[in-house]
């Protein structure tokens, strides 16, 4: 292990090897919410600044938009946007998992997704294209109002 590591690395392994148990434990508090803030950022961008997911929400509200798309193709194109949706998060997830204890408190996001792609299947269910379109757009619309958000601790309930 000592051979695939650093000279940076090993340096400061040394320095932790020095300090009272009261600071290591301080530090690795905040190494701990350090990561996580990390965790977050990478997490957000890769949902909701996601060219992919916009890009098939918006192609969902043009599909309802034209007559000859029936709601097969509407939910084939859901089904695509919600694979990628879930990919995206776990393979964030995934990267963080190993040394994150409280890695579950982002899953607001995730019931964020579940819930706009569950409503937008529920209309896709009705046949009716111009729910579909309207559930569809505020999901969009959420999505967006989190990206927007300079401060992406909260999300409101739905």
């Amino acid at each position: 292990m000592f051979l695939e590591m650093s000279a940076q690395e090993i340096a400061l392994l040394s320095k932790f090897n020095l300090l009272h148990p009261q600071t290591k434990q301080e530090i690795q508090e905040y190494m701990n919410y350090t990561l996580f803030r990390q965790y977050q950022r990478e997490l957000y961008n890769a949902l909701l600044a996601s060219a992919a997911i916009s890009n098939g929400l918006n192609q969902i509200v043009r599909m309802c938009e034209r007559e000859e798309t029936d709601a097969e193709e509407i939910l084939t194109k859901l089904k695509q946007v919600k694979f990628y949706f879930y990919q995206t998060y776990e393979r964030v997830k995934t990267k963080y998992e190993g040394v994150l204890v409280a890695i579950h408190a982002e899953d607001s996001l995730l019931d964020l997704g579940r819930i706009g792609f569950e409503n937008i299947l529920e209309a896709i269910y009705s046949n009716d294209k111009q729910q579909v379109r309207r559930e569809t757009e505020e999901f969009i619309g959420m999505l967006r109002k989190l990206a927007n958000r300079g401060d992406k601790r909260r999300i409101v309930a739905v």
